[in-house]
C-alpha cells in the first residue's frame, strides 16, 4: 500500500475525548496499512492521545474490529462514496471507524458515532476532510446503516486471497469458512493457575469471591472465563498465581512427559509462559529457557520474575542471562545451539517462530502483515531450528514441536520432512481426548481455543 504521513495529532480537550479514541484508533489502523504491528501502534498512539482507561477500551474495540473486517469495510466506502477521495488512506480509516460503530457496535449510539468521528479529523490534522467524513457516515445511515455483502470468501471474511487459498486447498470451503469466521470473532480468555502454588479449584473459589464468573475449569489448572476482563480485576495476578494464557498453547507443556531430575530446554521462550508452566509442573527439573532477541527475553524474564520463579528485583535490560534456583533465561538463537549443548536434554520444547495464522482472532494485524513468501522463509527457519534442537537432545529424550500456525507447510509438511530425513526421529502418540496421535492440528475455535499445531518426537538410540 502507498506510503503516507500522518499529522501529528493534536492533544485532545476534555470536550472531544469522543473523539479522541477515534482519531487514535484512526492512527493505528492507518500504521498497520503501512507496515507496523497493532502493538507497537497501539503504544505510540495511546501515548500520543493521552487516552483515558475507559477511551483506550473503545479504541481498541474500533482498531481491532477494523481490521478484522476491513475489506468489506473497504467495499462499503467504495459504493458510498462516487467522489472518493483516493490517496488519503488517514482518512479513510477514520471513515472504517465510523462505519464500523454504525453497522457493528449497538453500544455507540449512531448521533455519538457521526459526530465523534467527524469531529476527529481535527485531531488527525485533515479538518479540511470532515464535510466530507460527515457525508459518507450520513449516507451510510440513510441507506440502511449496513454493510456490503460479498461471496468472494476472501472480501466477506475479510481475509488475503493467498491466504484464502492456501487454507481452501488444505481444508476445503466449508471448514475454512468456519476458521475464518473464527478468526473474525473476538477470543475467549483462558487462565492457567500456577497449581503448585494454589489449586484449580480454590483459585476458582477466589474469582467467585471476586465476582467473576467461570465457565469452566480442568484440574490441569486451566480456567476460562466467562466475560474476558483486565489483568488488574484477577486475584492474586501480581502475586504470581495465575497468568493468561490460552487452551491451546497450555497442550504442548502437558505432553513433555515431565519428571524429577530432567533437564528441560525451551527454545524460542518469549513471553515465558511455557517456562512457566513447565516451572509449575511440580518436578524438580533443571529449564533452560532461551530466546534470540533481546526485547523478548526481557519480556519472559519480566513475566517469570512475577511468577516467582526468577528472584525479585529490577531487571538489568542489557543482560544476557537470568538465573533462578532451577531456572536460567538467557539470550540464545535456538538455531545456533552451542556444540557443547548437544545431547544434554531430556526434553525439549519447541515453539517455533510461524506465521501466527492460529492467533488471527487476537492479532487481526497479522492479516494485513504478513506477506505469502514469509512462509517460505519461516518454514527454512523453523527446518533449521528443529534440526539444531534435535542435536541437544538425548537418546531417548522426548521433543515437542508446535506452532500457532494452521498452514501445513509449517507443521505436518514440516515433521513430515524432518522425519524423512532423520533416522533417529519417531513420532511418539499422545492422549488427545480418547485418540492416540503423535500430530494435532487444532484450528481456531476448536472447543474454545486457538488455531494451534503440536507433534511429539522420541529420539531413538543408536540409529
Amino acid at each position: 500500500m502507498e506510503q503516507q504521513q500522518a499529522a501529528k495529532p493534536r492533544r485532545p480537550q476534555r470536550a472531544d475525548q469522543g473523539s479522541a479514541s477515534r482519531a487514535c484508533a484512526a492512527a493505528q489502523i492507518f500504521a498497520v496499512l503501512n507496515g507496523k504491528s497493532l502493538t507497537q501502534a497501539q503504544q505510540e498512539m495511546q501515548e500520543r492521545f493521552k487516552l483515558s482507561a475507559r477511551d483506550q477500551g473503545l479504541c481498541s474495540e474500533l482498531s481491532f474490529g477494523v481490521l478484522r473486517h476491513l475489506r468489506l469495510l473497504q467495499l462499503t466506502l467504495k459504493g458510498l462514496s462516487a467522489k472518493r477521495k483516493a490517496g488519503d488512506q488517514l482518512v479513510e480509516s477514520l471513515i472504517f471507524c465510523g462505519l464500523y460503530q454504525c453497522a457493528l457496535m449497538d453500544r455507540v449510539p449512531l448521533h455519538a458515532a457521526v459526530s465523534s468521528t467527524v469531529g476527529a479529523c481535527g485531531l488527525l490534522g485533515r479538518r479540511q476532510a470532515a464535510p466530507y467524513v460527515n457525508a459518507v457516515l450520513r449516507r451510510f445511515l440513510r441507506e440502511g446503516g449496513t454493510l456490503a455483502h460479498s461471496d468472494d470468501p476472501a472480501v466477506l471474511y475479510s481475509f488475503p486471497g493467498w491466504m484464502v487459498r492456501r487454507l481452501t486447498a488444505a481444508y476445503g470451503v466449508k471448514q475454512t469458512a468456519e476458521s475464518l469466521a473464527q478468526s473474525n470473532a473476538r477470543a475467549p480468555m483462558f487462565l492457567r493457575v500456577e497449581t503448585d502454588k494454589i489449586s484449580t479449584a480454590a483459585y476458582a473459589e477466589l474469582l467467585h469471591e471476586a465476582g467473576i464468573a467461570v465457565k469452566r475449569t480442568e484440574a490441569s489448572g486451566l480456567i476460562e472465563l466467562s466475560t474476558p476482563m483486565p489483568v488488574s480485576s484477577l486475584p492474586l495476578f501480581n502475586e504470581g498465581q495465575v497468568s493468561v494464557q490460552d487452551r491451546s498453547a497450555q497442550l504442548p507443556v502437558q505432553v513433555l512427559e515431565l519428571m524429577d531430575g530432567q533437564r528441560v530446554l525451551d527454545c524460542c521462550c518469549a513471553p515465558g509462559g511455557k517456562s512457566a508452566q513447565i516451572c509449575a509442573s511440580g518436578h524438580q527439573l533443571h529449564l533452560t529457557a532461551c530466546d534470540s532477541a533481546p526485547e523478548r527475553l526481557l519480556s519472559a524474564a519480566a513475566n517469570l520474575q512475577r511468577l516467582g520463579r526468577l528472584p525479585p528485583g529490577k531487571l538489568d535490560p542489557q543482560a544476557s542471562c537470568f538465573k533462578g534456583e532451577l531456572l536460567t533465561v538467557k539470550l540464545q538463537d535456538a538455531a545456533l545451539l552451542n556444540p557443547e549443548q548437544h545431547g544434554l536434554f531430556d526434553r525439549i520444547l519447541l515453539d517455533a517462530p510461524c506465521s501466527g495464522s492460529g492467533v488471527i482472532r487476537r492479532h487481526p494485524d497479522i492479516k494485513w502483515l504478513r506477506r505469502e513468501s514469509d512462509l517460505t522463509e519461516l518454514t527454512a527457519l523453523q527446518a533449521k531450528i528443529l534440526q539444531a534442537a534435535w542435536s541437544c537432545l538425548k537418546a531417548g529424550g522426548i521433543l515437542v514441536y508446535s506452532t500457532c500456525s494452521i498452514f501445513p507447510e509449517e507443521n505436518v509438511q514440516q515433521i513430515e520432512r524432518f522425519t524423512a530425513a532423520e533416522p533417529q526421529a519417531q513420532l511418539l502418540p499422545f492422549d488427545f481426548q480418547g485418540q492416540q496421535l503423535g500430530m494435532r492440528q487444532i484450528l481456531p475455535g476448536d472447543d474454545g481455543g486457538d488455531g494451534f499445531f503440536y507433534a511429539r518426537l522420541i529420539k531413538r538410540a543408536g540409529a
